[in-house]
């Protein structure tokens, strides 16, 4: 395992970098939390999303192409060069740290125990819905499983039993060898941290660029569009992306300082210079009074008038950046 840092220097600090924050909107806030809580069924699917069973011996098969399954909202697992690689691994049945709202839509395509043994984690930051303590634990339990997350949150997931020597604490603009063959690099993320009211931003947020020598992927997490200069930082120091899997959902006025209006995810993919954009953060649960597929539905048009290729896969189908895209969240409105 091998760790550089690329351009910037660790940013040692109590707190850590985030949007810029717009005014708050205190009422517009509690009204959508409102609404979340007390009309849930308007937010949701109305009936079970169509998904694919993951055939693990298709995933796992030798391919020069990386192989990836979404899991649903922005859990994502890759397969490339033989790592297994998951992004934000999310298995809970609320996104929330009570059980009165966010509740997922239906299960994963595979439960955690179907799952193949993981080669590493990747945490984008430590908010509920990409921070699952259930599934941490459980791959915690996997040896030879590893983790990288962003600056200050090692600590946490050492009180998860991960061992220290299994994590590695990623700045922006730093890089980890996860295998001779493939490169992880730790990006900008323009957003916030936190799991409790007295813990906000006492760990980084960050943004990922997964690279072997044939391909480039662009994982988000959470980002504010803000102009969008830190996208095209990434763009054009990488020089395009195959596929950039971008969030797409749960967001609203009050906290636009924190979240992507589905124009701003395909500026991003036009900025990050992607090849294809897939959207993510959406598909599991209702985090934002809007319907379910209005996002997509919303940057899908944006793309098409953008000339930006979208992807759209299944839930748990296996795919790669040259899989075909079909509209299947049109079926559901």
């Amino acid at each position: 395992m091998n760790i550089l840092e690329a351009q910037a220097p660790q940013q040692h600090k109590r707190r850590f970098p985030t949007a810029k924050r717009a005014p708050l909107h205190p009422l517009g806030t509690c009204r959508a939390m409102a609404q979340l809580i007390f009309l849930p069924q308007r937010y949701r699917p109305p009936e079970a999303l169509p998904m694919s069973s993951p055939n693990w011996a298709d995933f796992l098969a030798p391919n020069p192409q990386a192989q990836f399954i979404w899991f649903g909202h922005s859990s994502l697992l890759a397969q490339m060069q033989g790592q297994k690689i998951f992004f934000d691994p999310v298995f809970a049945r609320y996104a929330s740290p009570i059980p009165i709202m966010a509740k997922r839509f239906q299960a994963a395509p595979a439960p955690l125990k179907a799952l193949p043994p993981m080669d590493w984690i990747i945490i984008s930051h430590n908010h509920y819905d990409h921070l699952d303590r259930h599934a941490i634990g459980f791959f915690a339990r996997q040896k030879q499983c590893r983790f990288a997350v962003p600056l200050g949150l090692g600590k946490w997931l050492a009180q998860c039993s991960v061992s220290k020597a299994r994590i590695q604490e990623l700045d922006w603009w730093q890089f980890l060898d996860v295998s001779d063959a493939v490169r992880l690099h730790a990006l900008p993320s323009l957003h916030y941290s936190g799991r409790h009211l007295f813990d906000g931003n006492r760990s980084l947020c960050c943004s990922y660029a997964l690279c072997d020598a044939q391909e480039k992927f662009y994982f988000s997490g959470d980002s504010f569009y803000g102009g969008g200069a830190h996208f095209a930082a990434i763009g054009q120091k990488f020089g395009g992306f195959d596929v950039a899997f971008i969030e797409n959902g749960q967001y609203h006025a009050a906290w636009r300082d924190n979240h992507m209006q589905p124009q701003d995810s395909v500026k991003a993919a036009l900025d990050l210079q992607a090849r294809r954009l897939m959207p993510i953060h959406w598909g599991a649960y209702a985090l934002s009074p809007h319907a379910w597929n209005a996002p997509v539905i919303a940057s899908s048009a944006e793309a098409q008038r953008a000339g930006v290729d979208m992807l759209t896969p299944l839930i748990g189908e296996i795919f790669s950046a040259h899989s075909p895209s079909r509209s299947w969240w049109r079926d559901k409105e």
